[in-house]
């Protein structure tokens, strides 16, 4: 089970950072 969720984490993560990056970035794009 340990070894599992080490390798899903850095995923769940990267999806997670990159959702709210995108948003931010559009976010930042739509007020200029």
């Amino acid at each position: 089970m340990v070894p599992a969720t080490i390798k899903t984490l850095p995923r769940v993560l990267f999806f997670t950072l990159s959702s709210v990056l995108t948003i931010f970035m559009s976010d930042i794009c739509g007020a200029g």
